[in-house]
């Protein structure tokens, strides 16, 4: 698994380029920002992150991921976030078969790289039970509430998402609603996860689940009810947040009616939550008071994807967003993901970096970046990086 970095010092290029180095030091305030920098302000703004690696959950066979770099993939990290709050999310799969407490070393090595040097983190629980699992749906719960007791703990461990796209099946690489259980699944482990939460001390952690966008209105509307009927009371008392995988103009359509200009992009996205927030979110008893995440959003660049087209994607969906949070009850944005897994890949599945996969920033990096800043749940200060 990926290293254990504790230090490192950042150089900024702003013509255009990052050049990132690493030097041994003793913590992440090692790193090196120009003195004297304006405060930006900003009220209730939204807390941003990002899916930090490469390889992704396909739906189409790619070519294999480029190795993790995680000296350049921390300073790109830095780099990206300046001083704002920042979540770093992560994935964890439920097999089954385990794991046992041994089992997850791995993920505790990766969860620490990242709360040592001060980002926050968040863990996807999902559901994946391989043939002939005894008990999964039971065996699911346990295992949330084992992450709980075991990251609970640690002020960082800031949000936990119980399964990924449950109303989706298909690719049970991309998606848990390809396991049949999938709804119980993520019912009972959204119950048993809080019930762990609120007999412990980790007040920080949060529990929800996350939605893919489906054009369907039959098919939104049928996983909706069964959530309900699995779920009742219990289960709605349960959730703190409320997830949203979204990719207009990749994985779904723009919305009907506007064309693919600039803003259309971010249009589409919020009709989406919107539609999560008023239609949806309802017949499992989440109210307005329950927030909304953006828990995955996402353009890749490839052939007839331009990267300066990706640049204007970014800024139309965060801002587009960030204008609509009081509104809808959008707390949090992440977006999917920080480097290309293959930047010589064909397949767009494969370039949904801010970088390439050498970490070798892309146009939207700097957009993204300005837009945190720009956006963000506190003030922070930032350098004027000019494109």
């Amino acid at each position: 698994m990926n290293g254990h970095p504790r230090g490192w010092v950042l150089a900024l290029a702003v013509a255009g380029t990052i050049a990132i180095t690493s030097l041994a030091a003793s913590s992440v305030n090692a790193i090196q920002t120009p003195a004297g920098l304006p405060q930006v302000k900003q009220g209730s703004g939204l807390r941003f992150g990002i899916y930090p690696g490469g390889g992704i959950g396909s739906v189409n066979d790619i070519l294999a991921p480029r190795p993790e770099d995680p000296v350049k993939r921390l300073a790109a990290l830095t780099a990206l976030s300046s001083s704002s709050p920042f979540v770093i999310h992560l994935y964890s799969a439920y097999t089954g078969n385990g794991p046992t407490r041994s089992d997850l070393s791995w993920l505790d090595e990766e969860i620490a790289q990242y709360t040592d040097v001060g980002f926050a983190v968040e863990l996807v629980a999902r559901y994946r039970p391989e043939k002939g699992a005894a008990g999964p749906v039971a065996g699911f719960s346990n295992y949330v509430r084992n992450l709980v007791e075991r990251y609970g703990g640690n002020p960082r461990f800031v949000s936990l998402q119980v399964t990924n796209e449950a109303n989706l099946g298909g690719s049970g690489d991309s998606s848990d609603g390809a396991y049949g259980s999938a709804i119980p699944a993520l019912v009972q482990a959204v119950i048993a996860g809080a019930d762990e939460v609120r007999a412990s001390d980790a007040k920080q952690l949060k529990i929800g689940f996350n939605w893919a966008y489906e054009a369907s209105g039959k098919k939104r509307r049928r996983f909706w009810n069964r959530l309900a009927v699995a779920g009742g009371k219990d289960f709605a008392g349960a959730v703190d947040w409320v997830g949203l995988n979204s990719y207009p103009g990749t994985w779904t359509p723009l919305r009907k009616g506007v064309k693919p200009r600039r803003k259309s992009a971010g249009r589409t996205l919020v009709t989406h939550i919107r539609t999560l927030r008023n239609r949806l979110m309802p017949r499992a008893r989440l109210g307005p008071g329950v927030p909304i995440n953006v828990t995955e959003n996402g353009w890749p660049t490839g052939p007839g994807r331009s990267k300066a087209r990706q640049a204007r994607v970014v800024r139309s969906m965060v801002s587009s967003v960030a204008r609509a949070r009081r509104r809808l009850n959008i707390t949090d944005y992440r977006w999917f993901d920080l480097r290309d897994s293959r930047s010589s890949d064909s397949n767009f599945e494969s370039r949904y970096g801010l970088t390439d996969d050498l970490y070798r920033p892309k146009p939207a990096f700097f957009v993204f970046r300005k837009q945190i800043a720009r956006w963000s749940a506190r003030p922070i200060e930032l350098p004027d990086l000019k494109r």
